[in-house]
């Protein structure tokens, strides 16, 4: 099975990390992230990355190249792509896939835009209770999943 279509069981059949390493390790040599191929995203963001896929797979059928890295996942309320694939046509084509993503809920699909949300660390100084933000989680999420997740609109 090559990359693409590996990566195309990925989005429909794996849910973890674990399975993935499980079932495909033995296939990948070490490169970009902890398992080349493996798709991190949530099921909102599947279909724009399914169609990017396919459309990087005509690329690769088309103009006979050789695809040994596809790595998706989140990052930063973003879309990240590496690819080992430096021709222009795929290089439109993950950037397009990027730009819907960023107006695109990662939970459901819907309409979305960037979203935070706190962490804090909780400490006594002098005797007195303090509270600090120590950091930001970011999302793209519809009004619905920020909402029910704790996330506010950045």
């Amino acid at each position: 099975m090559d990359p693409v279509n590996l990566t195309r069981y990925f989005l429909l059949h794996c849910d973890s990390y674990e399975a993935v390493h499980k079932r495909f390790a033995d296939r990948f040599s070490a490169t970009l992230g902890r398992l080349p191929g493996v798709v991190e995203i949530g099921s909102g963001w599947r279909p724009l990355v399914w169609e990017m896929l396919e459309c990087i797979e005509k690329v690769v059928v088309r103009d006979n190249l050789e695809v040994h890295t596809i790595l998706i996942k989140d990052k930063f309320g973003g879309l990240r792509v590496r690819c080992d694939i430096q021709a222009d046509d795929v290089l439109k084509l993950v950037n397009n896939a990027i730009g819907e993503a960023e107006k695109t809920c990662e939970q459901c699909g819907q309409p979305g835009w960037l979203c935070r949300k706190e962490t804090y660390r909780r400490d006594v100084f002098n005797g007195f209770q303090v509270v600090e933000v120590v950091d930001y989680w970011y999302k793209t999420l519809c009004s619905v999943h920020a909402l029910s997740s704790g996330y506010e609109k950045a």
